[in-house]
């Protein structure tokens, strides 16, 4: 596994103006398709982990059953009973969205989407590691409200600005075959192991799906 601090800015310079850009940064971590990702093992630090999962309705379903098939049930996901998961539904250009949110601590996390990648459904995972007082029923979504996927985007990167939510977890990959799981923070947090700077522009060769952006 190969990680990079971002220091200039490149992926998130996209996104952001400059006088937002300034308090935020992000951490790169590529690795292998044959590799498992382990959270546990990338961050020092007591928390939760809440996992934001969504897809589309089917018009083709019934909505009874429709429903049923939520997102978690569409990706064969199954948690502990005790496992705290909240729904919501959204509406997009005539269209249901499932959105399936998961408290979790990050063993767990880690266990439940090990199969994923950007390749596959993980363009529709997003992760917020969360303050170990951050619980799900405290989390406000009006960040969600905007119709425009990319205000929805910016939206949710500006939630890093909150005590509780340490980072922003999100999925890609590079067209060279590695995956990458981006991870954005205060400039001050660290998410690393040493800092090494991803030193020249490598995202025109990356796809990241933006968090949350259903479109």
């Amino acid at each position: 596994m190969k990680h990079y601090a971002d220091v200039d800015n490149h992926y998130l310079a996209k996104y952001l103006d400059a006088d937002i850009l300034d308090g935020f940064t992000s951490s790169c971590f590529f690795y292998d398709k044959m590799e498992e990702f382990k959270l546990t093992e990338v961050l020092d630090m007591e928390g939760h982990i809440f996992s934001f999962l969504w897809e589309y309705s089917d018009n083709t379903l019934l909505e009874k059953i429709d429903q049923w098939k939520r997102a978690l049930k569409r990706n064969h996901i199954e948690f502990p009973s005790d496992v705290k998961i909240r729904n919501e539904n959204y509406l997009y250009s005539g269209k249901k969205v499932y959105l399936d949110i998961i408290e979790t601590d990050f063993k767990t996390a880690d266990k439940s989407f090990k199969d994923f990648s950007a390749f596959n459904v993980a363009k529709n995972l997003t992760q917020f590691i969360v303050d170990k007082s951050m619980h799900i029923d405290k989390l406000n979504l009006n960040f969600l409200d905007a119709d425009d996927p990319l205000t929805r985007f910016k939206n949710c990167i500006k939630l890093v600005d909150s005590r509780w939510l340490r980072a922003i977890v999100l999925n890609g990959y590079h067209h060279g075959g590695d995956l990458i799981k981006i991870f954005i923070h205060k400039k001050e947090e660290r998410f690393l192991p040493k800092h090494d700077p991803l030193e020249y522009e490598i995202f025109e060769n990356i796809h990241v799906a933006n968090s949350l952006s259903w479109m």
